[in-house]
């Protein structure tokens, strides 16, 4: 797969062939339970070492933010407000990120229990990336 960022447009070829032939997205359950929970591990690390500030205040930078956004999706549901996500290329799927929506709000009650934290739910259907930004 790594050969396909080498050629124009590889990136997109490799998103055809991971969601429709490999069917590797969305992410099992299984994946994205732990990308959810490495997030939740993050922001405890962060709370732990980090200075003292409301999640309202802090500001949160994602490097390699992926197609999906579950990690950012996650911190959002446990009360980071603000995130900047950076990528070498715009690899966000509308598809895939409405998945991730729609797995929060479906497994909210059962990721509250798993994560020991209050979680606010995402809400509402996602129609674009655009439609993130005022979440």
């Amino acid at each position: 797969m790594q050969a396909l960022s080498a050629l124009p447009r590889g990136e997109e070829a490799h998103y055809v062939l991971q969601r429709y032939v490999a069917r590797s997205l969305p992410v099992p359950d299984s994946a994205f339970l732990r990308k959810a929970r490495r997030a939740a591990r993050h922001l405890g690390r962060f709370e732990q070492h980090g200075p003292r500030r409301d999640l309202a205040d802090v500001v949160h930078y994602e490097f390699g933010a992926g197609w999906d956004l579950i990690g950012p999706l996650t911190l959002w549901t446990l009360g980071i407000e603000r995130q900047i996500l950076v990528d070498i290329r715009p690899n966000g799927r509308r598809e895939l990120v409405a998945d991730t929506v729609a797995r929060l709000e479906e497994r909210h009650d059962e990721l509250e229990r798993e994560l020991g934290r209050p979680l606010r739910r995402p809400g509402g259907r996602v129609r674009s990336l655009a439609d993130l930004e005022p979440r």
